[in-house]
């Protein structure tokens, strides 16, 4: 009688132990494990809580160690190691996950290692914002590997970006100042300078934009335009923007993102005559149209 009351006993604390385990994987997003474990703990009471506790405590020993600290030493943001790395890594490339979805695994090490993946790709500006987000996560490495990583962008576009206003000071060729513009929209594109420094680039973007404007007008493209004008607009300086949106309109007969500019501007403004003004201008133009300027064109053809 005893022994029955003991193995009831057993039984019962194997199944609560079984129970609250699952939903504690349940709670970190890993039902499928919590699940595998639970039907595994209710097949094999006692001596596979045993088997289970072994297991974790060598994996605390000889394993989790390593887990929870990665060598600092794999983080790299030398370019050219980064190219070695990458080229190199073909197959994992291919399989690549999407790091906002990879960022939200539970995992420590897999984290880590994802987004160590990302800091060491060429076209990391295109994960700048997922980066900058990191800044803040809850992982203490991935937040100072993020920061880091962060500040030596920021130092290597400012440099750049010096160089390139001192040759555009010394030169006078256009092509200098147009691609030192190219550059202040590039980097401006990316929002990763702090409030104040955002607007000295956009102020100097401005100054550059103008002198090239007054040495010849018809320099300026649709694209270097419709970036100043956003900019402007993010700054809530819709005068500014305006301002410049003149400039598009001149250059919208010959330059189709101009064009596509000030229909875009004239439709969010609710400027009816100037946006089918414009249309008609573009449908009679020579300008090759865009699959997005043909849309425009046929919806509202009638």
């Amino acid at each position: 009688m005893m022994n029955r009351i003991i193995l009831i006993i057993l039984l019962a604390v194997n199944l609560l132990a079984a129970v609250i385990y699952l939903v504690f994987q349940i709670s970190r997003g890993q039902k499928r494990k919590g699940l595998v474990i639970f039907l595994f703990l209710l097949f094999a009471p006692v001596v596979g809580g045993l088997f289970l506790l072994c297991a974790e405590g060598m994996n605390l020993l000889l394993f989790r160690r390593r887990d929870d600290r990665l060598n600092e030493a794999e983080l790299s943001f030398s370019k050219n190691k980064i190219r070695v790395i990458t080229d190199a890594d073909i197959e994992k490339e291919a399989d690549h996950v999407p790091v906002e979805e990879a960022l939200l695994v539970s995992d420590k090490f897999s984290k880590r290692q994802v987004f160590l993946e990302l800091l060491k790709k060429d076209d990391f500006e295109n994960s700048l914002d997922t980066i900058k987000g990191a800044v803040e996560n809850d992982d203490m490495e991935i937040s100072h590997y993020a920061a880091t990583f962060v500040t030596d962008a920021v130092n290597r576009y400012k440099k750049k970006e010096l160089q390139m206003r001192v040759l555009c000071t010394e030169s006078s060729a256009s092509s200098d100042r147009i691609a030192y513009i190219r550059y202040l929209c590039e980097i401006l594109g990316y929002h990763i300078f702090s409030i104040p420094e955002q607007r000295s680039y956009l102020s100097r973007l401005d100054e550059q934009m103008e002198a090239l404007r007054e040495e010849n007008p018809f320099a300026l493209d649709g694209e270097m335009l419709s970036d100043l004008i956003s900019f402007w607009e993010e700054q809530g300086n819709s005068s500014k923007a305006e301002e410049w949106m003149h400039s598009a309109r001149l250059l919208s007969e010959d330059d189709l993102e101009a064009a596509k500019l000030c229909l875009q501007y004239y439709y969010r403004h609710g400027q009816q005559r100037e946006f089918f003004e414009l249309l008609e201008t573009v449908k009679q133009s020579s300008l090759e149209l865009d699959n997005e300027a043909l849309e425009w064109v046929r919806y509202y053809n009638n």
